[in-house]
């Protein structure tokens, strides 16, 4: 049997992705769209990203070094309604989130090993209610696990911003283009 402590300090450690694959890739002006895809199951998975430059001259970025990006990442189910770039977002109660934000996690810790110009990560949890926190905490969970050095914030729209600091992006960015 399952103790919940054990259960608890497992959530967000992400230990059991699954495999992946690239599905699409879209090079625009001003950013690069980027569609992952994932099975669990019989249930298809959709993670999109929008990578952009930061714009260095707003207040809430100008801590950042030249070169810098940000990250806008969304993700949900793939059905026939929402096959698109999010896919459906309703929750699918099949026990499986564990999986899903282990998998996630990792696309989004290799994105940032091959990546260490990302300075910033973009998301909103979708909610039931103006009240409802429960995709918030199972978020964080895997975010402040996966990324500590990483400042967390909330705004009051929903939105959660994760931004490296800047000390630590430029001591890896250097190192990593030295010896790429």
């Amino acid at each position: 049997m399952i103790k919940l402590a054990s259960l608890l300090q497992e959530i967000g450690d992400a230990t059991s992705p699954v495999p992946y694959t690239k599905a699409s890739e879209k090079e625009s002006k001003y950013e690069t769209v980027t569609n992952y895809e994932f099975k669990i199951g019989e249930d298809t998975y959709i993670v999109t990203t929008y990578v952009s430059d930061m714009d260095l001259t707003l207040p809430s970025s100008s801590n950042q070094p030249k070169g810098s990006t940000g990250m806008q990442i969304m993700f949900g189910l793939k059905t026939d309604k929402y096959s698109g770039i999010v896919g459906d977002t309703a929750r699918t109660n099949r026990g499986v989130q564990y999986k899903v934000m282990s998998t996630i996690t990792k696309i989004l810790k290799d994105y940032i090993e091959e990546h260490p110009e990302l300075a910033r990560i973009d998301y909103e949890p979708v909610k039931k209610t103006a009240e409802d926190q429960g995709r918030t905490k199972l978020y964080r969970a895997y975010v402040t696990k996966a990324l500590p050095n990483w400042n967390y914030r909330e705004d009051d729209y929903g939105w959660v911003r994760v931004e490296k600091p800047p000390q630590e992006r430029k001591k890896t960015g250097f190192f990593k283009t030295l010896f790429k």
